[in-house]
């Protein structure tokens, strides 16, 4: 993070971490603050059909190869496994 605007990381005071993989890990076991690392959703007014479940479900599966050339971190087995249920069951459990 450029903390004083001069488009160069000051070993000082703005040197977090040492690699890209100490940021990715950092942003993925959630100890990067929000923001600029947040979670994002996707939302409908009713339950994901046809093409837009197709997408959402592209987006756990297949999809996942493109998001860390995106910039952005790829979601937990766990993660992927707990909204793909959600996905085919239509909605989230009440206690999620």
């Amino acid at each position: 993070m450029d903390l004083n605007e001069d488009s160069l990381i000051d070993e000082n005071n703005e040197s977090f971490y040492d690699t890209l993989d100490d940021i990715v890990n950092s942003i993925a076991n959630d100890k990067y603050p929000s923001p600029p690392s947040r979670a994002l959703f996707l939302v409908t007014k009713n339950k994901y059909t046809g093409i837009t479940k197709d997408f959402i479900n592209w987006i756990l599966t297949d999809g996942q190869q493109y998001v860390s050339q995106s910039g952005y971190i790829q979601l937990s087995e766990v993660t992927i496994g707990k909204q793909i249920e959600y996905l085919e069951k239509g909605s989230r459990p009440a206690n999620s």
